[in-house]
């Protein structure tokens, strides 16, 4: 370990030579907190049972509004279904339709995600209607495309937005990005920037929106890379001040909790699926689960 720890030591230390010519302190630019209506989307997935052939999730997503610090809306189960994913196609239990959306290219036990980043965006686009010239719309995700034909939903998604005049805010929790000399793009400018809030533009981004990092608040640990439709990462930055998660906006924190499938539901829904299918009949059931499980009851067994 302690090698390797001396190999990244020299990662470290490469920026005098490299980083610090690539990245200077008049490009990051001051970041002002700015009132405003903001609302949020997210979703949660949760697989409840993996039968190698297929895989059965719980998908939801939810949506929250704020004003002035002030939860003005709130949709707990903005939409919510179950999905089977069966041979690489995927089957729901109430009628959906994703146009445009091939899940053929995506691996299999990934097409779960898939289909809620989707389901994401569609919400996303059905809130659009309600909102009004001015609000800013956040999403817990990158405004690109990661399933072949999501680019199609989201140049709806612009259109709209430009339509309405309504921006639009992508936020990645997390990055791959590096510099040329080996760095986490985010660490280095973390590192390197001003203790106060600031932005700070990575290359051309792709049209209608620009890519960008932000430092939302001058006590966060974090800066968050952010695909941006308008002037708005202001309002962002006014609603990053909640103690509870200071430097992340709070309407996506909110909206997580609301999303998110608890332990709790998701072995709820593991016992009421379990008795249903025993109910039907269906003997083979146990058998294909038990081709996915081993692990886990192994580790149940030794950390127990």
């Amino acid at each position: 370990m302690r090698k390797l720890l001396e190999v990244l030591k020299l990662v470290m230390g490469r920026e005098a030579g490299g980083d610090k010519t690539e990245f200077s302190a008049n490009d990051f630019l001051p970041l002002e907190a700015e009132p405003g209506r903001v609302f949020a989307v997210d979703g949660g997935n949760a697989t409840i049972y993996d039968g190698g052939a297929w895989i059965l999730s719980k998908i939801r997503t939810s949506v929250v509004g704020y004003e002035d610090k002030k939860r003005i809306f709130e949709n707990r189960i903005a939409f919510e279904l179950h999905c089977l994913v069966e041979h690489g196609s995927v089957k729901f239990d109430k009628e959906v339709e994703f146009p445009y959306i091939d899940f053929s290219s995506s691996r299999f036990e990934e097409i779960p995600s898939g289909v809620r980043a989707i389901v994401e965006r569609l919400t996303a686009l059905n809130l659009l209607k309600e909102m009004k010239r001015g609000d800013v719309l956040l999403l817990d995700a990158m405004l690109c495309a990661e399933v072949s034909g999501e680019e199609k939903i989201l140049k709806r998604l612009f259109d709209a937005a430009i339509e309405h005049g309504v921006s639009l805010i992508g936020i990645a929790k997390t990055s791959r990005l590096h510099t040329a000399s080996g760095r986490s793009l985010l660490g280095y400018l973390n590192e390197v920037g001003p203790d106060s809030t600031w932005k700070y533009k990575l290359g051309k981004g792709k049209v209608p929106y620009r890519d960008m990092v932000a430092k939302f608040h001058p006590n966060s640990d974090y800066c968050y890379r952010c695909h941006v439709v308008g002037d708005c990462l202001g309002v962002a930055a006014y609603h990053s001040r909640d103690p509870e998660l200071i430097g992340y906006p709070y309407p996506l924190l909110r909206v997580d909790k609301l999303a998110r499938i608890s332990n709790h539901e998701k072995e709820a829904e593991r016992r009421g699926v379990r008795m249903l299918a025993r109910r039907m009949g269906i003997t083979g059931f146990e058998y294909d689960i038990r081709s996915q499980n081993f692990h886990k009851k192994l580790d149940k067994r030794m950390y127990r």
